[in-house]
């Protein structure tokens, strides 16, 4: 039993941290924002053209009209982290995951702006 059990979690382990699950290009579009700082957090209205796209081949990662270098991108479990430059970076789940109900392509992006953050949450396609 105990032998059965290592050998189902090893193959959950490498299932959910192989690369096959993931792609090379997301669109993904802000469904909700805040934006914090010690005094609180407050909704900000989400603009027309407040979306990114994330493209791993040409390590670029555009919010808006706004393009930035993609600095990393890494697989951890079921999720893909993207950073970028030294203050944001982008979680996303690559598969459905049942137990938490998460859903393909939910991400959150927190971004660091003086001393306040600005959180987004949406949903990424690929």
């Amino acid at each position: 039993m105990k032998t059965l059990l290592t050998i189902t979690t090893l193959v959950i382990t490498v299932m959910f941290s192989s690369t096959g699950f993931a792609a090379d290009r997301y669109v993904c579009t802000v469904e909700t924002k805040k934006s914090c700082n010690e005094k609180g957090c407050k909704d900000i209205q989400i603009l027309g053209d407040d979306y990114r796209i994330i493209d791993k081949g040409s390590r670029t990662y555009t919010i808006g009209k706004d393009q930035f270098p993609l600095e990393d991108a890494k697989i951890s479990g079921a999720f893909e982290i993207f950073k970028v430059g030294d203050s944001g970076f982008l979680k996303m789940i690559y598969i459905d995951e049942p137990i938490t109900q998460l859903k393909r392509g939910q991400f959150i992006e927190v971004r660091d702006m003086f001393l306040s953050i600005i959180t987004s949450y949406g949903l990424c396609k690929f």
